[in-house]
């Protein structure tokens, strides 16, 4: 499936702008393949203890106004 390098939205092809972001697709390098897409975020797992240790952190923020 091709995607928008911009915005990574699914295009057809036949479209000359993207209808997500507004840029054009028609030039060398305006869309991208799913295979080409490269996926720079964390690993699942430091997601999960980002997200836990946040949620501790209001935990005890809320704890400590009480």
């Amino acid at each position: 499936m091709l995607r928008c390098r911009v915005c990574h939205t699914p295009v057809t092809g036949e479209e000359t702008y993207c209808l997500h972001c507004g840029s054009p697709l028609n030039i060398p390098g305006g869309v991208i393949e799913d295979a080409n897409i490269e996926n720079n975020s964390l690993p699942r797992k430091k997601k999960r203890w980002l997200l836990l240790a946040g949620l501790a952190a209001l935990l005890a923020v809320t704890l400590g106004t009480l």
